[in-house]
């Protein structure tokens, strides 16, 4: 999403950035970076968010865990790597939770400590 103020800015950048991918489908990230002046963040937010595709991006990404094909770029990890990682967060926080309604019950501490400190203050 992009303010009011940005959107003329943007379409422009789509436009070009489309029209580019259409001469040349197969044309590289940088390449198309290059020949069009449009920023690398911008063309990878438009890949990412499929508003223009290439056929074969050479920023292919690999999953970090197993090294399938990662869901975008910024995760960096594969469907099942991510629902793996979402059920094993989700049970360290249940186990967090739990442990936090557990009241500490502070034993009571030996007779000595009390005397040796009771002393040292006389």
């Amino acid at each position: 999403l992009v303010c009011d103020d940005c959107l003329p800015a943007e379409e422009a950048d789509f436009t070009k950035v489309r029209d580019i991918i259409a001469e040349e489908p197969g044309m590289e990230v940088a390449r198309v970076v290059e020949v069009t002046g449009v920023e690398i963040d911008v063309v990878m937010r438009m890949l990412d968010d499929d508003m223009v595709k290439i056929a074969e991006p050479v920023l292919d990404v690999k999953c970090i865990q197993c090294g399938a094909r990662a869901v975008n770029r910024e995760k960096k990890l594969c469907r099942p790597c991510m629902d793996r990682l979402n059920i094993q967060m989700a049970s360290i926080q249940r186990d967090i939770r739990h442990d936090s309604k557990q009241v500490v019950v502070e034993e009571e501490p030996p007779k000595n400590m009390i005397e040796t400190f009771t002393e040292k203050r006389r």
